[in-house]
C-alpha cells in the first residue's frame, strides 16, 4: 500500500493496517548494519511487513538498497521535513547530534511518521545499533 493509499484509506475511515520502518545512520554505516537493526526492531513488535522505507534524502542511496534488499518502497525526505515531522508528533528522543549533521532531531522516527501521514503512531521507538538507529510507525 503506498503512502497516500493508506492517508487516504484513514481519511475515509476505513481499517487499514500499514507498517513503514525509518532509518538514520551515519554516512560509515553499512546495508548490513541496518538491516540487521531493522530485523531486530521487527522482532520487538511483530506484525505486518512494511510496505515503504523512510529515511533522509542524504541516505537516499542507503535506503535504495535496503529497500530493495526488502522489497519494499523506498520513500525520502528533507532534513526540513522531518524536523517538522518530528515537531507536529511532539518527539521527545531528539538527538543533539543529528541536528547538527543532518539538519533535523530526528530522522528514524520522523521519517517513519512522514511516510504513514498524520495518522501514524510509533510501535518501536528509535533503536541504536551500530552506526545507526530505526523506528516503525503503523496506521490503523
Amino acid at each position: 500500500m503506498a503512502a497516500g493509499d493508506a492517508r487516504d484509506a484513514v481519511a475515509r475511515g476505513e481499517a487499514v493496517t500499514a507498517r513503514a520502518v525509518g532509518f538514520g545512520s551515519a554516512s560509515n554505516a553499512t546495508v548490513a548494519d541496518i538491516l540487521e537493526l531493522m530485523e531486530r526492531a521487527n522482532a520487538s513488535a511483530p506484525g505486518v511487513a512494511p510496505f515503504a522505507i523512510a529515511t533522509v534524502d542524504t541516505r537516499e542511496d542507503m535506503g535504495r538498497d535496503i529497500a530493495a534488499a526488502l522489497g519494499c518502497k523506498l520513500l525520502v525526505f528533507t532534513a526540513a521535513d522531518l524536523a517538522s515531522t518530528a515537531q507536529a508528533a511532539g518527539l521527545t528522543m531528539l538527538s543533539v547530534r543529528a541536528a547538527g549533521s543532518v539538519g533535523t532531531p530526528s530522522v528514524a522516527e520522523a521519517a517513519a511518521l512522514a511516510a504513514l501521514g498524520p495518522g501514524g503512531k510509533l510501535v518501536v521507538a528509535r533503536l541504536t545499533g551500530h552506526r545507526c538507529t530505526c523506528a516503525i510507525a503503523e496506521v490503523r
